[in-house]
């Protein structure tokens, strides 16, 4: 087992998938195996992880899934009570939740660290406290009631910055109050037990390309109705204000599940793919109809 270090300056454990099988992911019927048996994650057997927390005292880990050198997928999960642990959100594609990649991305593009640095200096500089002009402090939000509102707040030469924990976005707010205690994940948990016994994906659209949606009425936020839709070739835009009115996120609906047992998921598109309990986007948004055809839908699994 190889030993790296994670964002937060915690060492996080490195080794093949199927240690996260048998330690973690398994409880409560939860298999990483099930999602790969599906062509959307198929690309997930064999891959290797690492596991960085998310945020001091909230009890959950990102758990960030690599192979051949590149991410390509995540998964979130949180500890509850009783010892066992939830599978609260997961997603495909090169840019995961809470990469150190999309920080790094970002803090070079603003300008608020050297261009010459590279990642793995970056990296040694998250916490670093020798050189406070250097240090740069990051840490991370996360509640699966709000998964949209998961982001980074980095403190770095006197400046603090909120940014996008997906896409890695700079949101203009000066400041934000992260939660000390952990989410209540018997509120939030998305998958119990069973196997994935439904998936439809459609490919991805950018809603800004048609902005019929912008004026239209929210659809009723059911299973039944954002079925129908994408089944129809319909397709939706879901909108959220994480935080007021500072930000608005118009996302495409991409896709949706069903396990056997627990709350049916949306798929987002934010940055490549996002698997989230509908439960928890009917809590912090609305779905908009878009005028148009978004492309075919295809059921991998009746």
């Amino acid at each position: 087992m190889t030993v790296t270090k994670g964002l937060e300056g915690i060492v996080a454990a490195s080794s093949s998938i199927s240690s996260i099988i048998d330690g973690v992911l398994t409880y409560r019927g939860i298999n990483i195996d099930e999602l790969a048996e599906h062509a959307e994650y198929a690309h997930w057997r064999g891959a290797e992880w690492d596991k960085y927390p998310i945020g001091a005292g909230m009890h959950g880990w990102v758990v960030i899934l690599r192979k051949n050198g590149e991410e390509i997928g995540y998964l979130v999960v949180g500890a509850k009570e009783d010892g066992t642990f939830a599978l609260t959100e997961y997603g495909d594609g090169p840019y995961p939740l809470f990469s150190g990649r999309t920080l790094y991305r970002t803090m070079r593009l603003e300008g608020w660290i050297d261009p010459d640095i590279g990642y793995e200096k970056f990296v040694a500089l998250l916490g670093e406290r020798k050189d406070e002009t250097a240090a740069i402090e990051a840490d991370s939000y996360y509640d699966p009631g709000r998964p949209l509102a998961a982001v980074w707040r980095v403190r770095h030469q006197g400046a603090t910055h909120i940014i996008d924990g997906k896409t890695g976005e700079v949101y203009p707010l000066e400041a934000l109050e992260f939660p000390s205690s952990s989410p209540d994940l018997d509120r939030h948990e998305t998958i119990q037990t069973g196997r994935l016994s439904e998936l439809l994906r459609i490919d991805a659209f950018d809603p800004y390309a048609r902005v019929s949606w912008m004026t239209a009425e929210p659809i009723a936020p059911s299973w039944n109705t954002i079925r129908d839709a994408m089944n129809g070739h319909k397709p939706l835009v879901y909108v959220a204000q994480p935080f007021g009115s500072a930000v608005t996120l118009p996302l495409a609906v991409t896709g949706i599940e069903r396990w056997e047992a627990g709350p049916e998921r949306v798929v987002l598109d934010q940055d490549g793919p996002r698997s989230l309990a509908l439960h928890a986007l009917n809590a912090s948004g609305e779905f908009y109809p878009l005028s148009g055809d978004a492309g075919t839908a295809g059921k991998t699994t009746p």
